[in-house]
């Protein structure tokens, strides 16, 4: 329609001097009526029918804006508001997607092995520590929450891990102000610990290159189970010093021998061999005969 329209007043546009000024306004509105989006329509349609969802009356809002601007103003001017507007709205929606669960200690253990004695002990205690999981994105929008969340800790708290597995993005701002929290915690005597970076990860990569020197590269972690067990270790070195996340644990002390006799537990013992391998060994692939089982009685796999 627009380019008959175009070549027909290319063409004959001297003809128009003969048309009556209301056809032509008519003709103009009618178009521009016309031009009105569908999609607008729509949504008016639905407020009309009883519908009052938030991001439908914020919608209208900005089409209202950026019309009333284009009639008053200029196109740059209404695509300047309108961006501005939708930016808003934007930020608006990813800080109520955002939320942040601080989490007792108690409810989380890593999957290490402890001896039983120290597996008591650490039952006891963990209740110390809090595990805050923010979900959604961590920026100048949201950040001041989790700023908020992190200050609020009750006195009885010794370790804060933060593990940001679930964050979709971290900007500078977040960062900045997750390290000035992490400083007003050390001032406490409270350890933060960050879970869920990796070398791979992006936001390991943001947090360095954004100005978060705190906490040190020996409390990142590349997952909340490595982050647990760092904490685990360092709270049973008050209790034993000797502790070490890389010592081994003995077959009495894993989940295998639970339960078993002195006498049950020699003859267990006597089937089984201790095999060493080094990083990067395959030790069994998905589909092969279950021929064997392991028990780690040091490091990972």
């Amino acid at each position: 329609s627009a380019v008959i329209l175009l070549g027909a007043v290319t063409a004959f546009g001297r003809f128009l001097d003969y048309v009556p000024l209301a056809v032509l306004a008519g003709l103009l509105l009618t178009a521009g009526i016309g031009l009105i989006d569908r999609w607008a329509c729509t949504l008016v349609k639905r407020v009309v029918r009883g519908e009052t969802r938030a991001d439908i009356r914020w919608n209208l809002c900005i089409v209202a804006a950026v019309a009333g601007v284009f009639f008053f103003g200029s196109v740059p001017l209404a695509l300047l508001v309108g961006a501005v507007l939708a930016m808003i709205l934007l930020t608006i929606s990813l800080s109520s997607a955002t939320t942040f669960s601080a989490q007792d200690g108690s409810n989380f253990s890593s999957t290490r092995v402890w001896p039983p004695a120290q597996s008591e002990w650490l039952v006891g205690v963990r209740s110390s520590v809090c595990v805050l999981r923010p979900r959604g994105g961590l920026f100048f929008g949201t950040a001041d929450q989790l700023a908020d969340t992190l200050d609020r800790l009750g006195e009885a708290i010794r370790y804060c891990i933060l593990d940001f597995s679930l964050l979709t993005t971290v900007d500078a701002t977040g960062c900045r102000i997750i390290a000035g929290s992490a400083k007003r915690l050390s001032a406490r005597g409270v350890t933060v610990v960050l879970a869920g970076l990796g070398q791979a990860d992006s936001r390991d990569g943001a947090f360095a290159d954004l100005g978060s020197s705190f906490p040190a590269q020996q409390r990142r972690h590349e997952d909340l189970d490595h982050a647990l067990e760092w904490v685990e270790c360092d709270l049973l070195r008050e209790r034993w010093p000797d502790t070490s996340v890389d010592a081994s644990v003995s077959l009495s002390a894993t989940a295998l021998a639970k339960g078993l006799s002195e006498a049950d537990l020699q003859t267990l013992q006597a089937e089984i061999r201790c095999v060493d391998s080094e990083a990067g060994v395959t030790l069994f692939k998905t589909g092969d005969p279950g021929s064997s089982l392991y028990v780690i009685a040091s490091g990972e796999v």
